[in-house]
């Protein structure tokens, strides 16, 4: 939700902020910051920049301090003005919450995830690069921020995960959520498995699993992003994992949802696996 605000300036009650962000810089951004502050103060103090407002506040390429403002406030907030944009939120977590050259901002990571529903695909995807570039935020952060902000009806997260999930493909890189797999394992103290092996054929195309343990029966495929993919992505991945069971392999399956929230309940799943291979060794 968002609401239009005014742009009239109210007194900055800290005078010393003032002088101290004078004597700091003496360019164009000056005033941008200024103007800001008196907007936030204005409406009080639950209030924070957020959006390509905090964008331009931490500096990113391509984005300046200037009206339209963005801010967010706390859902019970009323506050409203014109010429500006007041978002709401129901709660701001401590981690996303931040004091930027002495202005109340949401952090970078934040400020990128509520853009993402504003912003042109491509720019989107430029700004997260120069983000990473500049360690603004990490491939960790900004998925795990996702995943927890996924249930709040932000527009613009599907947008972002296609951004994230282009860059993986594009550097050829393993996936991130392939990595935090194998960083599960490792934190279970389990075998590591094999990333990436063609296993068996489905008609005349080969079938490569995410992960598979040699000399074993064990295939385990994470599913990224599950919550967005296409009946199409469903259709493909059900008839791998049918070929997969006619190839005499037993697949398990692992969403991201799972990954990234409930890695206790994919390590208990992992190692009674694996103690059911260990007992019928025995």
């Amino acid at each position: 939700m968002r609401r239009m605000t005014n742009g009239r300036r109210t007194a900055v009650s800290n005078g010393q902020f003032l002088k101290e962000l004078r004597s700091r810089d003496q360019s164009g951004r000056l005033f941008g910051e200024i103007d800001l502050l008196h907007f936030i103060r204005s409406i009080g103090e639950e209030c924070w920049a957020t959006s390509v407002t905090s964008l331009a506040l931490f500096g990113v390429e391509g984005f300046s301090i200037r009206p339209p403002h963005h801010v967010v406030v706390l859902r019970d907030d009323r506050a409203s003005r014109a010429g500006h944009f007041v978002h709401s939120t129901l709660v701001l977590d401590p981690i996303d919450r931040e004091q930027h050259r002495g202005i109340p901002s949401v952090s970078p990571t934040r400020a990128v995830i509520s853009a993402s529903s504003i912003l042109d695909e491509e720019i989107l995807e430029q700004t997260v690069a120069r983000m990473l570039l500049t360690g603004l935020t990490s491939h960790d952060l900004l998925h795990r921020r996702v995943s927890a902000l996924r249930t709040t009806g932000r527009y613009g997260l599907p947008k972002l995960v296609r951004v994230l999930e282009r860059a993986e493909i594009v550097s050829g890189a393993t996936s991130w959520l392939e990595q935090e797999f194998l960083r599960l394992i490792d934190v279970a103290g389990l075998p590591r498995p094999i990333a990436q092996v063609a296993l068996t054929k489905r008609g005349d195309r080969v079938v490569r699993v995410d992960f598979h343990w040699p000399g074993t029966d064990t295939v385990v495929e994470v599913l990224g992003y599950q919550w967005h993919r296409s009946g199409a992505h469903l259709d493909i991945d059900a008839r791998r994992a049918n070929a997969l069971v006619l190839a005499g392999y037993r697949c398990f399956q692992f969403t991201y949802l799972q990954i990234v929230n409930d890695p206790g309940d994919v390590i208990t799943t992992l190692r009674q696996l694996f103690d059911e291979r260990t007992g019928a060794a025995a």
